[in-house]
């Protein structure tokens, strides 16, 4: 699970920069590149109310409706992404 998309924050308290989404982006595409397409699931959190739209945060759908662009743009192909968010969750949610 390739989680933390979407949030580029910096957590004071504990000196933790999560990464961009640009930094995700290359290392997902680095991954897809080294043969790992079928063991990506992309994941998100919205953990607190300043992460829901109605507060200006990303929201639910950001990576299917943001950052799967952002994917594009770095060579990730319409069916790689479709794969990570499609067809790697049914094999591994069917699995169960």
């Amino acid at each position: 699970e390739y989680d933390m998309i979407g949030m580029d924050y910096w957590y004071a308290d504990q000196q933790v920069q999560c990464p961009s989404d640009e930094d995700n982006a290359r290392a997902i595409k680095r991954l897809i590149d080294l043969g790992f397409l079928d063991r990506i699931l992309l994941s998100q959190d919205v953990f607190i109310k300043m992460m829901l739209t109605h507060y200006g945060g990303f929201g639910y759908a950001y990576v299917v409706t943001h950052f799967a662009r952002r994917l594009k743009r770095h060579g990730v192909s319409d069916q790689q992404i479709a794969t990570m968010l499609i067809d790697n969750p049914r094999r591994v949610f069917s699995a169960l």
